[in-house]
C-alpha cells in the first residue's frame, strides 16, 4: 500500500513540476498584425499604451483605413480582433482597430471609473472601490486625452481615414459614448454603445442631455445602441434605462443623428457585448 501511495504521490509532483516547465518555455501568443505605443496624456499626465491592429491588407496598399478605438481593452480588444478576422472576409470593410489601456500602474477599475465616468460621484453605491468613487468625474478630461493626443499621434504613424471613426464603448465605457455625444458629438462620426450605465450618479446623463439640448438641435452622429433583455437586477434597469433614453433622445428630433436602438434576447451585461460588434460593425462599416 505505501509503495501504491508513494508512486501517486510521485506522479502527482510529476505532472505538476512538468506544467510549470511547460509554462516556462512556453511563449506567450500575440494577436497578428498588432503593435504596442506608449503615450502620455498632455491632459492628466498619465501613461497609456495604444494597441493598433492593421488589415490584412494594409501592408500591400496605400489605401486609408476606417478607425475604431475601444476602451476596457483586456476584454474588448481580443474580442473585437476576433470579429474582425471573420467578418473582414466578406461582411465589412478592413478597419484599423486601436485600444487604449488602463492608464499604466494604475488599478483598472480606478482608471476607468476616472477616465470614463462625467461627473464626480463619490456616494455613488453601485460600482466598486472607495478609490475608485473618490477619482470618478473625468470623462471630459480623457476626451480630451484622445482629441489632442491619441488622435494626433495615430493620424502620424498610420494611414487612417481619419473622417471615418467610431468609439466602441461597453458599461462604463457605453456611458463614457453616451456623454460623448452630448459633449462633443463630432469627436467620433459612429458611436457603437452597449450597456451604457445610465444609472450612475442618479442618472446624471438625463440631465446633461436636457443641458445639451437647451443650446444645440443637431447631433450629426450615427448612433447604434444595444443592451440584453436581462441586464435587470433589485437597484436598476438597464432595459429600462436604455428605453428612457432613447426615447429622450428621439423627442428632440437632432439634425443629423441616426439612432437605433436594440433590446438583444436572452443576453446579459456581458454576453451582450459580442452580438453588438457582430451587428454593428458591418452597418457602420459596409463593403464598399
Amino acid at each position: 500500500m505505501k509503495t501504491l501511495m508513494s508512486t501517486v504521490v510521485g506522479l502527482a509532483l510529476w505532472l505538476v513540476s512538468s506544467g510549470a516547465v511547460a509554462l516556462e518555455s512556453a511563449k506567450p501568443y500575440s494577436i497578428d498584425r498588432t503593435y504596442t505605443h506608449s503615450i502620455t496624456s498632455s491632459i492628466n499626465g498619465k501613461e497609456y499604451e495604444l494597441y493598433v491592429r492593421v488589415p490584412r491588407s494594409y501592408e500591400t496598399s496605400d489605401k486609408r483605413y476606417p478607425l475604431a478605438v475601444l476602451n476596457d481593452t483586456g476584454a474588448s480588444f481580443p474580442t473585437v480582433s476576433g470579429v474582425l478576422q471573420l467578418l473582414t472576409v466578406k461582411d465589412m470593410q478592413e478597419i484599423v482597430a486601436v485600444g487604449i489601456s488602463y492608464s499604466v500602474g494604475d488599478d483598472g477599475g480606478v482608471s476607468r471609473t476616472r477616465d470614463y465616468t462625467p461627473t464626480f460621484a463619490p456616494d455613488e453605491t453601485s460600482f466598486h472601490s472607495v478609490a475608485s468613487k473618490q477619482a470618478s468625474g473625468h470623462a471630459s478630461d480623457y476626451l480630451a486625452f484622445i482629441e489632442r493626443d491619441v488622435f494626433p499621434f495615430l493620424a502620424s504613424q498610420y494611414r487612417l481615414n481619419m473622417d471615418s471613426k467610431a468609439l466602441i464603448g461597453h458599461s462604463f465605457g457605453g456611458l463614457l459614448g453616451a456623454y460623448a455625444l452630448v459633449t462633443k458629438p463630432t469627436l467620433f462620426d459612429h458611436y457603437i454603445i452597449g450597456s451604457p450605465s445610465l444609472w450612475y450618479d442618479d442618472k446624471v446623463m438625463f440631465d446633461l442631455e436636457r443641458k445639451y439640448a437647451k443650446s444645440n438641435n443637431m447631433m450629426p452622429a450615427n448612433v447604434y445602441m444595444y443592451v440584453g433583455d436581462k441586464e435587470n437586477n433589485n437597484t436598476h434597469s438597464m432595459v429600462d434605462d436604455l428605453k428612457q433614453y432613447e426615447a429622450q433622445l428621439r423627442q428632440r428630433q437632432y439634425k443629423g443623428l441616426s439612432l437605433q436602438v436594440e433590446i438583444v434576447p436572452e443576453a446579459t451585461h456581458h454576453s451582450a457585448f459580442p452580438h453588438l460588434l457582430t451587428y454593428a460593425l458591418p452597418r457602420v462599416f459596409p463593403l464598399d
